[in-house]
């Protein structure tokens, strides 16, 4: 009877792993991802601002998105039914 408590350590593990992992897919909003990409063209060109963080970016830049487009800055969500 080994095999039972290895198939729950296994499960519990499974869970844990796919649980912890859907905060990072449900936080993922327009915004964060073109900001994203283009602090990563900044910074792979060198022309990121001396000196500047990403959470100075990334708040400027989320205002900017959310003025160009309507104010998208939060996750998009599915209707519910």
């Amino acid at each position: 009877m080994k095999v039972l408590p290895i198939l729950i350590v296994l499960a519990g593990t499974l869970c844990i792993t796919v649980f912890a992992s859907l905060p990072v897919v449900a936080a993922t909003s327009p915004a964060i991802k073109a900001c994203s990409q283009q602090w990563a063209d900044m910074k792979k060109a060198n022309k990121a601002p001396e000196g500047e963080k990403w959470s100075a970016f990334w708040s400027q830049c989320s205002k900017d998105f959310a003025a160009k487009n309507g104010g998208a800055t939060a996750t998009e969500e599915k209707p519910s039914a």
